[in-house]
């Protein structure tokens, strides 16, 4: 008995070890509410596969006869058999990307025929699930390479099969083969053709019986086309992937280098849902958030940076990840002010307002060029928002009070020369609202991410809930 309880109370303190508290907390502003674990955690996020799809083959038909009590030669009696199963696309909303599928699939064979006109059961379905708004395309021969399939899906080459865009929709990507006959139904049908013909004209079929069909057999490739609500875009080490981890539990690699991040990485900020007035106003009604029942989750994406010449010669990491970008339904410009900030010393000078416009001008300018480039409608002012990072640079003091007069001057003016910059770079529009599409925080120390949430609650509500 000591041993026993010895044991017990060891897996015990193990399992609630293991258990999370933060599981049952209630759904809000998931910002500081979860713990998280330290370190990053890699996950590969696969948004294009190649695959080949095969559905199940048909199941043979069977040859036998019946051997009955004082006949024993009673007659053909070989069963059909089964259906082979379809390869089917299903549509999931609970599915994020396609790193779960396997480059090739094999559907289930049908089932032989029995004796005693017993047929064959048909193959189950193969149902694999995807992401909402995939796209489906048929590949041949001469798209071997991944760079054959970018290039001949960016010039519209290649065939389109279909489009899931709604929960639980489904394709037919590979039929299954039919099942083959036994000799029971072949006989009785070749009777039936021959019943005007003479008996010893007729040779019906008694130990014959059919194959069953090859399933279908196709090349496929798979591409999502909606990432993300909100896509991360901005220059390398601007502080994307640090703004990523305090927004949601998204866990990417942090690093003080260029191109730390080389795949996209996805996070899920949860927010609770607005009134329906508050949607139509900015900043009188920002401080009026419930936290009722309802909430609803935003998608943001990390996505790798963009250098001059990315559109135009594939410079970084090129148009593999512009592609990324155009399908994001909103795009946030991060600029690292922290570091222009340093790197010009504007705090010994006097008038640093023109100084610092010129230079978020020239890099809102960039990214603006390289994305109109790949696509027109990526700069429209309508689907951006400018996040100005690393104000721990310039505010070094953690214990920074928002109410001290120094701080706030700096920080409005900031504000006003970040707005007007991306005014000039036509990032955004001159109406009097673009102001509100304009924050400056501190990912790393948490400040103002309060008021860039809910900013990002009020643009993205109309997309999030239906």
């Amino acid at each position: 008995m000591y041993k026993r309880f010895v044991w017990t109370s060891t897996i015990s303190r193990v399992a609630l070890s293991t258990l999370r508290p933060d599981s049952v907390q209630q759904a809000g502003l998931m910002n500081g509410l979860k713990s998280r674990a330290p370190g990053c955690t890699p996950r590969k996020f696969v948004n294009m596969k190649r695959m080949v799809v095969e559905a199940g083959h048909g199941g043979d038909g069977c040859v036998a006869f019946d051997r009955l009590f004082c006949n024993p030669k009673g007659g053909p009696s070989g069963g059909d058999g089964g259906n082979g199963g379809h390869i089917i696309l299903q549509a999931s909303q609970h599915v994020t990307d396609l790193s779960h599928l396997q480059s090739i699939v094999r559907g289930r064979d049908g089932i032989n025929g029995y004796p005693s006109n017993c047929h064959g059961a048909n193959a189950e379905h193969t149902y694999l699930q995807v992401p909402l708004g995939t796209d489906v395309y048929s590949l041949d021969d001469s798209t071997d390479s991944i760079e054959n399939v970018s290039t001949s899906l960016a010039a519209g080459l290649l065939t389109s099969i279909g489009s899931l865009e709604e929960d639980a929709a489904f394709l037919i990507v590979a039929r299954g083969g039919a099942g083959g006959k036994g000799n029971a139904f072949l006989t009785a049908a070749a009777d039936a053709a021959l019943t005007s013909r003479t008996r010893s004209d007729r040779n019906t079929p008694l130990r014959i019986a059919e194959r069953g069909a090859r399933g279908e057999c196709h090349r496929l490739l798979l591409r999502m086309s909606r990432l993300a609500h909100l896509g991360l875009v901005g220059a390398p080490n601007a502080g994307k992937s640090t703004l990523l981890r305090r927004l949601t539990r998204a866990r990417p690699k942090v690093a003080p280098y260029a191109f730390t991040t080389l795949k996209p990485h996805l996070g899920v900020l949860t927010v609770p849902t607005l009134p329906v007035q508050a949607t139509n106003s900015s900043d009188s009604l920002v401080n009026d958030l419930q936290s009722g029942p309802m909430n609803y989750d935003i998608t943001v994406a990390d996505l790798p940076g963009i250098i001059h010449g990315a559109a135009e010669h594939n410079t970084g990491l090129g148009v593999e990840f512009l592609s990324l970008i155009s399908d994001c339904r909103l795009l946030v410009y991060v600029v690292d002010i922290g570091t222009l900030w340093l790197t010009n010393n504007l705090s010994s000078i006097s008038d640093w307002r023109p100084l610092l416009r010129d230079e978020v001008v020239e890099l809102l300018a960039t990214l603006k060029h390289e994305l109109t480039v790949f696509d027109v409608q990526l700069g429209h002012p309508s689907r951006c928002l400018v996040v100005g990072t690393k104000l721990d640079l310039i505010f070094p003091t953690p214990t920074v009070s928002e109410s001290d007069s120094r701080y706030q001057h700096i920080l409005n003016a900031l504000t006003e020369e970040v707005t007007a910059a991306a005014r000039n770079a036509e990032v955004l529009s001159d109406d009097d609202n673009s102001s509100d599409r304009v924050v400056l925080i501190s990912a790393r120390r948490g400040d103002n991410v309060s008021t860039l949430i809910r900013r990002i609650q009020l643009w993205t509500q109309p997309l999030c809930v239906e």
